[in-house]
């Protein structure tokens, strides 16, 4: 469960009303202080009891916390989201000062009993002076310049989230088409080869059939989780040479070594079958004889190295491009970004492709 999309935005409600709540209390607090009942050198006359005071404090506390909160979230919703981020600076300036200019003024009538509060007079006069507005004004204007940039600021987070979100999900979608691309080509060659075998009432069909069972089994089921351990990698290559060891009639020279110091390392799944398919396909296959086909694979230190060697014949080699090797590229390019180097090197009627990939920001173990 994304924690950040299920409850992200009461978090944000809960700490809109918390921090409006502590600036009430400290509003609250310093107009209940400067109460001529909590000041025994009050000379005047006190017009009621604590509860009458009490009372006042209140409204004149949630009356300024209530005027700063129009101005601020009237400037968030409104000024800054249809003005500000349109880049219409003029508008957004003008409308920002009579936003000032209507709460200021609102602010100035209060009628108070005795006392002051901000710049109004006692004895319930009514008080309309410019310079006390001005002062107002400025003072909610500096509210909006400290609130202004951390309303932007949340916005830019927000928006680069869903962006890596958004990116995120279209990666995962790529992968996804790109590994629905590889098993079908590969599985389409298998199945036409046991066809093959079939025909011929060959023994080694049913090996075949268990052999081809097991690669569909890692294929469909393992083939699409995000990573799986290396050592299940290196039984699908063994598996899959087996198969061809069987499915083979020429003579043919078949090597895979393999040194690997983490068996639990994980990593993405069906990452060589491109270069394994293609070497029989490309290579043995044009080959009446003598085909050789030398793999190896490494891993330290969560570092893959991957060679694959086979040779061909010029004359019936297929030169056309398939979809299978842009694929893993692709495929390669996204997984890794530019933490692997691919190089293919296609001289003298041999095809070598060497992979490195430094996997180590993905060192996790089977059992993590």
């Amino acid at each position: 469960m994304n924690w950040k999309k299920n409850y992200g935005q009461y978090f944000l409600i809960i700490a809109n009303i918390g921090f409006w709540l502590v600036m009430y209390v400290a509003w609250f607090s310093i107009y209940w202080g400067d109460q001529p009942i909590n000041h025994p050198e009050f000379k005047g006359e006190l017009k009621g009891g604590k509860t009458y005071y009490f009372l006042r404090a209140f409204v004149l506390s949630f009356s300024a916390v209530t005027a700063a909160l129009v101005v601020i979230y009237t400037n968030w919703f409104w000024l800054v989201k249809h003005y500000l981020a349109k880049q219409k600076y003029w508008e957004y300036v003008w409308r920002l000062a009579v936003l000032l200019l209507v709460v200021s003024i609102f602010m100035s009538f209060h009628p108070i009993t005795e006392g002051t509060w901000l710049f109004l007079k006692s004895k319930g006069e009514i008080l309309w002076k410019i310079p006390n507005i001005l002062t107002l004004m400025y003072a909610f204007f500096m509210v909006t310049l400290f609130t202004t940039p951390l309303y932007l600021s949340y916005n830019w987070f927000q928006q680069n989230a869903q962006l890596a979100d958004l990116k995120n999900e279209k990666l995962e979608t790529e992968l996804s088409f790109l590994k629905s691309q590889i098993n079908p080509h590969f599985f389409f060659n298998t199945l036409n080869n046991l066809y093959a075998l079939t025909l011929e009432n060959s023994k080694a069909a049913p090996a075949v059939i268990l052999k081809l069972s097991d690669l569909m089994r890692y294929t469909i089921y393992d083939g699409r989780s995000a990573a799986v351990p290396i050592v299940q990698e290196v039984s699908f290559i063994e598996n899959y040479l087996e198969l061809q060891k069987i499915r083979l009639h020429k003579k043919s020279t078949i090597n895979f070594q393999k040194e690997i110091t983490n068996l639990n390392l994980m990593i993405p799944p069906l990452l060589f079958v491109i270069f394994l398919e293609n070497a029989f396909k490309h290579g043995v296959e044009t080959l009446r004889d003598n085909a050789i086909v030398d793999l190896q694979l490494t891993e330290n230190d969560g570092v893959i190295k991957f060679y694959c060697l086979n040779n061909y014949d010029h004359e019936e080699r297929n030169t056309a491009k398939g979809l299978g090797l842009e694929n893993i590229k692709r495929r390669l390019k996204l997984l890794f970004e530019d933490r692997y180097k691919l190089e293919i090197v296609d001289q003298e009627s041999t095809y070598r492709v060497y992979l490195t990939i430094d996997n180590q920001s993905n060192c996790l173990t089977a059992n993590q």
